[in-house]
């Protein structure tokens, strides 16, 4: 840079004036930044605001469209000095530049006239005589650091001190006495306070006083300069009297941030779709995510100085993006442990031990995130695993943060610890609107050399402001704009020639690449939003091409089942998504045919971005892809209001045969009362709806007719015995004869072997009851052995755990008959027919089956 100086004076505080300056955008110039946080020190007390100052600042600079270098948190002298000599030397030359350092200044005083400025390093050393320190090791000096200015040759320098005793500097008149004026040269210098002062900022704030109101100036929207900038300072710092920042410049006003209309996109040769569709950011697309710098920056105060931090807000508000792509990248920067991000589940408590199954001793510093808490009561219904879950929580020794929906905070009220954390740290996010609405419409395009054509930001923010937390609306119509853009469109003429794969394609307009004219821009156009049906209209649409599409395939009733199994209906609350096993939605069908029809739907739905795949603890586990889909295709909307009451039942039968097999299957644990009758009527009502359970439901039925006909016999079996147990064997004599002398498929037969053998499926499952008060209740259960049975007519038996050991069943009817656990031990079934038997653990040791249908 040149050397001697315009104009000068202390500015704001000190009666200068930069009033006369004029508005100058250098739109031909790349724009740089190196941005210095620097928070560990060796020799003195460490800092814990300069790294969380340097990462905002550079956020504002970064999606302003600077380019920017980030220092941050340890910085040697040598590598202070060399990253400034890069920077300035090589980087920077003839562009825009800015430089900003946090972190500890000090002051050498080798006598009341030689005061010398540094900037701390996190190696400087130095050497105290009394409170003054005398000499020091390895800090940038400020005549070092004025002396690599006065070398460079940069279109303009904004140089931000938030550092004690930075306007030394200033104060000093080393940039005076080393620039020369030149007209075509801009330069201003900022300081967080005078030679004599510190640089302040409250443990309580996110950032130190300086930063805090610049940041508030750079992300106040609409155009900004170092003027305005430095009157934005100026007001937060009026009535201070323990920090004053001073400033020297020449030259014209510089552009800090350009007003979205002005600044100019860079083509790319091979952009990538920026917008997220159904799908949460995430760090990996974190660059993507614009529009809610503040709510990070809180929270990631929020997370230093608590406990447990509720993230709260409306479906659709963009709470896990604002924690994925905003508070975790974050706080990885800052040196932070972030762990996986949790779901609660159907067991949270098992999720939460998956989670934390790392974790040493060693836990400072560590951040959890529980994304969609409310599955705590939706999908665990167990009130003593949820406030075992809650209190779990409120007892770890890391950070925790929980995204919640809004209408499950009343579900939080019941726990103490939960509710003071809630009225206490919870951060509330509202709608984006304004300027922030417009970043996030309009910055990931731009970040990939795509404009938004004016009139369709106008409409869409027109739009937006119609419908309440429709985010995920919006990111998903921008996606297809996009996608719609990269299909019809011809190439960026600085692609090469060859068009990269379809998700990547740039959107394009007015046949770019033909000319370099005006009217040559990649931008994406109202007319493409409108075909594709606006923020309201484009899921719909969407959804009901790829239902018509497996509609033409005769599928269009799986696609209803599965997309209903992914969703909980509520009680009293809005209906929220669950999560399946795939192999349950499999579970649905009959047969490999319908299982493979399953297996389509499914495949079709996740490619469309309906749904999700995710892996869990080895299981391919599906979801819907955002809850959106709930209330935005029409379809899905009428599928969810017809049979409510049906699919509540099914979702608690569900809950209550998963808690049961968890538990070992205990009985305690089957059905009972209201609910094992409601289970038992859609058995007959729906039994499609509710096959997966079917087993459970006749499980509990038995069980506790068991235990109601244990209660109700036990006067009986005091006062009857003896006739009862008369007259029961007289019968059996009576059948046992029958078979002897009937045959050939006499009637009397077929009675007689179901009054002998009807019991004796119960005989395992409720073994610890004496015989006579098991064949009281469920049949009889008496041997067949070496019965004379051929010919028999036994279609649709039960003879379950039946024994027919060497019976002569040869060419008997035993279709659909339920053989289960039965004894068929070197039985003669020669020539019978067994089509469609339940055989299941059926024993049949040397049983002859020659000649039989097993079809």
């Amino acid at each position: 840079m040149g050397h001697g100086l315009l104009s000068w004076g202390f500015g704001l505080f000190y009666g200068g004036s930069f009033s006369e300056l004029l508005w100058q955008v250098s739109a031909c110039m790349d724009r740089y930044a190196l941005i210095i946080g620097i928070g560990q020190y060796e020799g003195m007390q460490s800092l814990s605001k300069p790294a969380g100052d340097a990462i905002a600042v550079a956020q504002c600079l970064e999606q302003a469209g600077w380019r920017v270098r980030r220092l941050s948190d340890r910085v040697t002298g040598k590598d202070l000095e060399s990253a400034l000599t890069e920077f300035l030397e090589r980087q920077a030359v003839g562009q825009d530049a800015l430089i900003y350092f946090t972190g500890h200044g000090f002051m050498v005083e080798e006598s009341e006239d030689d005061r010398r400025g540094y900037l701390a390093t996190s190696d400087c050393a130095i050497e105290l005589e009394g409170e003054k320190i005398v000499s020091q090791r390895r800090g940038l000096s400020f005549g070092r650091l004025n002396g690599l200015i006065g070398r460079a040759r940069l279109g303009s320098l904004v140089v931000l001190l938030d550092c004690c005793h930075g306007g030394l500097f200033v104060e000093d008149g080393l940039v005076k006495r080393s620039l020369k004026a030149e007209a075509d040269q801009n330069f201003c210098w900022i300081a967080a306070c005078r030679s004599f002062q510190q640089a302040y900022g409250l443990r309580s704030e996110a950032h130190s006083f300086f930063t805090g109101a610049l940041l508030e100036a750079l992300q106040a929207g609409g155009e900004v300069t170092v003027l305005s900038a430095l009157r934005h300072v100026n007001a937060a710092f009026k009535q201070s009297s323990i920090q004053e920042p001073i400033y020297i410049g020449a030259g014209k006003d510089i552009p800090l941030i350009l007003p979205v209309a002005v600044q100019e996109v860079a083509p790319i040769a091979n952009p990538v779709n920026p917008y997220q569709g159904l799908r949460s950011f995430t760090k990996e697309t974190r660059q993507f995510f614009f529009g809610r710098d503040r709510e990070i920056q809180v929270l990631v105060q929020k997370v230093q100085d608590c406990g447990l931090v509720p993230v709260i807000g409306a479906s659709g508000s963009g709470k896990s993006s604002v924690v994925r792509a905003g508070l975790m990248p974050r706080l990885e920067e800052l040196g932070w442990r972030v762990l996986p991000v949790m779901l609660p589940g159907t067991d949270p408590i098992a999720a939460l031990g998956n989670s934390i199954a790392t974790l040493d001793d060693s836990a400072e510093n560590t951040l959890l995130v529980v994304d969609q808490f409310e599955e705590v009561f939706t999908l665990c219904r167990d009130r003593s695993e949820q406030t075992k879950f809650i209190q779990a929580l409120m007892d770890l020794k890391i950070r925790v943060v929980v995204t919640m929906r809004a209408d499950f905070v009343e579900a939080c009220l019941a726990d103490v610890g939960l509710t003071r954390a809630i009225e206490r740290d919870a951060v509330y996010l509202g709608s984006l609107v304004g300027e922030n609405l417009e970043l996030a419409i309009e910055q990931p395009a731009m970040t990939q050399g795509v404009k938004i054509q004016p009139k369709l930001l106008a409409q869409i923010l027109q739009d937006v402001a119609a419908e309440e937390n429709c985010l995920p609306l919006l990111e998903f119509v921008l996606s297809e704009l996009w996608e719609r853009g990269s299909r019809n469109r011809p190439l960026a003429p600085n692609s090469g020639g060859t068009e990269p794969n379809s998700e990547f394609k740039a959107p394009r307009i007015g046949g770019l690449g033909a000319s370099q004219n005006s009217d040559d821009r990649r931008e994406l156009t109202l007319a493409d939003y409108r075909q594709l049906g606006g923020v309201t209209g484009a899921l719909n649409a969407h959804a009901e091409g790829i239902y018509k599409q497996l509609a033409q395939q005769k599928r269009e009733h799986w696609v209803q089942r599965v997309m209903l199994k992914l969703v909980r209906t509520g009680e009293g609350t809005k209906d929220t998504r669950q999560r399946q096993r795939k192999v349950d939605l499999l579970g649905m069908a009959k047969d490999d045919g319908e299982r493979e029809a399953i297996e389509s739907v499914i495949t079709a739905l996740v490619d469309g971005r309906l749904l999700v795949s995710d892996r869990v603890d080895g299981q391919d586990v599906i979801d819907l892809s955002h809850e959106a889909l709930m209330l935005s295709w029409n379809r899905f909307v009428v599928w969810r209001e017809d049979g409510r009451e049906v699919r509540r039942i099914v979702d608690r039968v569900e809950d209550a045969q998963r808690e049961w097999t968890e538990k070992g299957k205990k009985r305690r644990d089957l059905l009972e009362g209201r609910l094992l009758k409601d289970a038992k009527r859609l058995l007959k009502e729906a039994p499609a709806d509710i096959l997966g359970a079917k087993g459970f439901i006749r499980k509990s039925f038995l069980w506790r007719r068991s235990q109601f006909a244990g209660v109700m016999m036990i006067p009986l079996l005091v006062l009857g015995i003896p006739a009862e147990y008369f007259w029961r064997e007289e019968s059996v004599k009576r059948d046992y004869d029958r078979i002897e002398r009937l045959g050939n498929g006499d009637p009397g037969e077929r009675a007689a072997v179901l009054n002998l053998a009807s019991g004796c499926w119960a005989e395992k499952a409720y073994e610890q009851f004496p015989v006579y008060f098991r064949e009281r209740v469920f049949g009889n259960c008496r041997s067949l052995e070496n019965a004379k049975l051929e010919k028999a007519s036994l279609y649709f038996a039960n003879l379950g755990g039946a024994s027919f050991y060497r019976a002569n069943l040869s060419g008997t009817n035993l279709d659909w008959a339920n053989l289960s656990g039965a004894s068929l031990n070197r039985a003669n079934l020669s020539g019978a027919s067994l089509n469609r038997a339940n055989l299941s653990r059926v024993i049949l040791n040397r049983a002859n089956l020659s000649g039989a249908s097993l079809e």
